[in-house]
Order: C-alpha cells, then sequence, then structure tokens
C-alpha cells in the first residue's frame, strides 16, 4: 500500500467517500476532498471571471506540484478526474489540462449500453485527443443486469466498435451495476470504519471480477510518458541463437528453463527506461 497513491487534482465536493475511508485504513496515499489543490464549491468560476481566483496558470502549477508531492517514491498513481473531460475549462484547468500537466494517460470512464455509451466514449476521447493527451481505452459503467442492455450483451458489442474502429484503445472492462452500493455515497461520513471498508472492499471485488485491472497497468506503464519516468536499467545485451522465439510455445521444461529461453530474445540498451511492468510480462 505505501507504494500506491490517489489523488483528485480539481473536485466539486468535499466530504469523504469509500475510497478516503479505505486508503486512511490501508496506509495509502491520498490527496482530495478539502485537501485537493483546487476546489470547485459554488460561485468559484463567476469570482475567477471577476479575477479574484488567481490565474490558469497559477492552477495548474498548485495541481502539477500536488502530482508530484503525492507520487514521490510511488510505483502507481491513479489520478482522478473530475465529471465530463472539459470540466473546469473556464478556469483553464479541464480534465485534459490536468492530464497533461500531470503528463499522465488516459483511462476514460463512461456509462455503460452501446450506442449511447460509443458515441459518449468517441466524444470524450477525441477532446483529450486534441489536447495531445493519449487515451488508453474505456471502462463502461453500470450496466443493466438483466434485459435488452445488459452486462454482457453491451461488453460483446463495445469490444466489436473498438476491434473495428478504435483498435488502438483497449476496453478495459463493462461493470453491471451494485446495488449494494446504490445511494451510500451521503450516508459515508458517519458509517462506521467497519461498513465503510466492507462496502469498499465489496466494491473492489466487483471491479476486479470485471475490469482487466493487470492490462490497465500495463498499458499504463508502456505509456511513453510513463516509461520516460523510470529510471535506466544498466546495460544489458542477450542475443539468441535462434531467429525466432515461439512465446505461446509449451517447452517440456520447467518453468526456469523457459524463462531463460525467452531471456535470450531480450535485447536493452543503456539508457533505455523498461518498466516493472514490461519486466514481469517478459
Amino acid at each position: 500500500p505505501e507504494k500506491l497513491a490517489y489523488i483528485k487534482p480539481a473536485t466539486q465536493c468535499e466530504s469523504p467517500d469509500l475510497l478516503l475511508r479505505w486508503c486512511e485504513a490501508k496506509g495509502v496515499a491520498y490527496c482530495g476532498g478539502s485537501d485537493a489543490p483546487l476546489v470547485f464549491y459554488s460561485g468559484f468560476t463567476r469570482q475567477f471571471l471577476e479575477g479574484n481566483q488567481g490565474t490558469s496558470a497559477g492552477w495548474i502549477d498548485e495541481v502539477r506540484k500536488a502530482v508530484e508531492v503525492v507520487s514521490e517514491d510511488k510505483w502507481f498513481v491513479l489520478i482522478d478526474g473530475v465529471g465530463f473531460p472539459a470540466v473546469g475549462s473556464v478556469v483553464g484547468v479541464s480534465n485534459a489540462e490536468v492530464a497533461l500537466a500531470s503528463t499522465a494517460p488516459v483511462v476514460i470512464v463512461g456509462k455503460a449500453g452501446v450506442g449511447g455509451a460509443i458515441d459518449a466514449h468517441t466524444l470524450n476521447a477525441t477532446f483529450f485527443n486534441a489536447n495531445h493527451v493519449p487515451v488508453l481505452g474505456g471502462i463502461f459503467n453500470r450496466a443493466a443486469t438483466e434485459g435488452f442492455y445488459r452486462q454482457e450483451v453491451c461488453k460483446e458489442n463495445i469490444e466489436a466498435h473498438f476491434r473495428i474502429r478504435r483498435n488502438r484503445e483497449r476496453v478495459f472492462g463493462v461493470l453491471p451495476d451494485l446495488l449494494a452500493l446504490a445511494d451510500v455515497r451521503e450516508s459515508v461520513p458517519d458509517m462506521t470504519t467497519e461498513k465503510a471498508l466492507a462496502l469498499a472492499e465489496l466494491n473492489i471485488d466487483h471491479v476486479g471480477t470485471h475490469v482487466d485491472v493487470t492490462s490497465l497497468i500495463l498499458e499504463a506503464a508502456l505509456d511513453p510518458w510513463n516509461r520516460r519516468r523510470l529510471p535506466a536499467l544498466p546495460s544489458l545485451i542477450l542475443t539468441s541463437d535462434q531467429p525466432h522465439v515461439d512465446f505461446t510455445q509449451k517447452t517440456p521444461n520447467n518453468q526456469e528453463s523457459r524463462t531463460k529461453m525467452v531471456e535470450r530474445t531480450v535485447v536493452v540498451e543503456q539508457g533505455t527506461r523498461q518498466s516493472r511492468a514490461q519486466v514481469i510480462s517478459v
């Protein structure tokens, strides 16, 4: 847990939620709510336009600094957006501008469905792309558990669309609605720690079941923005006497032998940067 961090640099809500309660209990670094560098309270944008709430450059610098602080010595940092992609544009701190300042690739979490869900994802991804922010893919949330738009049908159709039209992005998951979490947010501040953690773990299990978290982390680690942050490996040149190695082929030897076979195909030049996730995938 000490190598994980969460930050919501711009927010419209200062109340604690399940994530905050879970992070506090597990020792995960957390920055959000009233501690967020930018809180869009009622009337904030009007005051900004009147010149009474700083500048766009100043706010984006505060966001950048907060992300840098929470990211220190961490392996994985989740930067949570606020609302739809353009929220914060009046102040010059939209989700795209926050992602750009943080040099963080984006995963879009949107509504489930088929046509409407795909259209919304396309629109949202276009906004990020127009601001030179890479989009890794999407997570589609709160699909129906039965009926015409039930989760498995939505998943099949969304994945088909991505294969045909958005093959540079991935569908990381389509989550069915979880009724146990309906309308619990308002009661979280007064909830016992035991109950809050139980609901948080329920949500974690739900996400882990329906979202390919491993692929999401690998895609994030392989993104050029993240690769540049990683420490350089020492000089290492390993060659193979075989022109091609089929990684999917099963070997009669043990796992150690197979690992050595794969390693012989790896060539790493001094000065390149390789993520922990990449090493694991090899």
